[in-house]
């Protein structure tokens, strides 16, 4: 799984609806058009009837064919004449709503975001490889002008459903058939609701499939995507440091997340937190300088980064004339309301390994530089490298008939 916008990409399904009905529809039309100019006989009521039967069915089938729904609304996207070549599939998925994962101390106006993804229609324009036609739409609205970036899948078929049971590693992409939608995959947008229309192409051996049938699992939705950025210079001046800034020892009853040994047995002194609160200015980063200070002769700079912190990432380095110094010692932690350093992490359970795993909860993380030399500071700068996105866990799962 990445963790940029060049996430999961994938390929697609297919077949022509075979519709007779036309070929006696169009018949009737032309021999409406050979008599036109003949006088018309006496019409029985059985004839009439039979003729209002026919033109009942052929409506029926005129209806399925062009279809209802999500894929009328495909045929109104891609024109008459690419949508006879498209299978109708219409499988929702999410329509009861969906509610993203509950973080401990998270905003929990998040929670009641719900989506819906339909399985639109499939197509096999080249053979071996399927188009997938998908409609996503957020039924609460609140990301309807947001950034689309993917919406990872898997596709499983013969060849690689024993490969995700009973905890077996994934191997490859080949055989587990990831795949998703990306930004470049979007063929609409509608203007009123923001839902997205989305196809994209799966390469697919038509041996495997399993039964006439290919079960499809949506993971992940991932939206507003910085990209990494790095490099980026922090804007402070070192000269007007503060050396009697404020600070706390702090100790935890369990601690997993330090690269000093000696933090895990007497504790740690950290700036106190938002001291500063300093934006490092670049647009969808959330992260801020909480403090920076000298303490006991080292260097600490605190960052703050707003939970989840699962889809975000920074990290600070600092830069001294042409050189880059990493931190001797990092730390990521927690305070609760009354002050109690503590580290969190929670758990993702995916029947698929590559999404599944512990995140960590926490919301500052210190920097430490020793052998800093006080007096001789206005050289140094900071800089960081940074990364976010909004993202959705999914574990939907259903499949649909193809014929290939």
């Amino acid at each position: 799984m990445k963790h940029n916008k060049d996430e999961l990409k994938i390929r697609n399904l297919f077949n022509k609806i075979n519709t007779p009905q036309y070929e006696i529809l169009q018949r009737i039309r032309d021999d409406m058009d050979t008599k036109r100019y003949k006088k018309r006989p006496k019409i029985s009521v059985a004839t009439a009837s039979t003729i209002i039967l026919l033109f009942i069915f052929t409506s029926i089938a005129f209806a399925a064919y062009y279809g209802t729904g999500g894929f009328q609304r495909l045929r109104g996207i891609v024109g008459d004449e690419h949508a006879e070549a498209l299978t109708q599939i219409e499988v929702e998925l999410g329509q009861e709503g969906f509610t993203l994962p509950v973080i401990p101390g998270y905003s929990p106006t998040f929670t009641n975001d719900q989506f819906r993804i339909e399985i639109v229609a499939i197509s096999e324009e080249v053979e071996g490889y399927i188009d997938i036609y998908v409609s996503l739409e957020d039924i609460t609205g609140k990301r309807a002008t947001d950034e689309f970036n993917n919406l990872s899948f898997v596709l499983q078929t013969r060849e690689n459903l024993h490969l995700n049971l009973n905890g077996v590693e994934m191997v490859s992409n080949h055989d587990h058939m990831f795949g998703g939608f990306t930004s470049n995959d979007i063929i609409h947008r509608c203007e009123d609701t923001g839902m997205l229309t989305l196809r994209t192409t799966q390469r697919i051996d038509a041996e495997n499939i399993m039964d006439g049938e290919i079960i499809i699992t949506f993971l992940e939705m991932v939206y507003n995507s910085t990209g990494y950025i790095s490099n980026h210079p922090i804007n402070f001046d070192f000269s007007s440091i503060n050396f009697n800034t404020p600070y706390m020892h702090i100790k935890f009853d369990e601690i997993f997340l330090a690269s000093n040994e000696d933090v895990r047995n007497y504790g740690i002194n950290v700036l106190e937190p938002m001291y500063l609160d300093i934006p490092v200015e670049l647009p969808g980063i959330h992260t801020r300088i909480s403090g920076i200070g000298i303490i006991s002769g080292n260097l600490h700079v605190q960052t703050y980064q707003p939970r989840p912190t699962y889809s975000s990432f920074s990290t600070i380095t600092l830069q001294s004339d042409d050189k880059q110094l990493q931190a001797h010692d990092t730390l990521l932690f927690n305070l609760s309301a009354d002050g109690t350093a503590y580290q969190g992490f929670y758990n993702r359970e995916s029947r698929f390994h590559l999404f599944s795993g512990g995140f960590g909860d926490n919301q500052f993380q210190e920097y430490i530089w020793h052998d800093i030399n006080q007096y001789d500071l206005s050289n140094l700068s900071l800089i960081g490298i940074f990364y976010h996105s909004d993202r959705v866990w999914l574990e939907w799962t259903t499949s649909f008939s193809v014929i290939l």
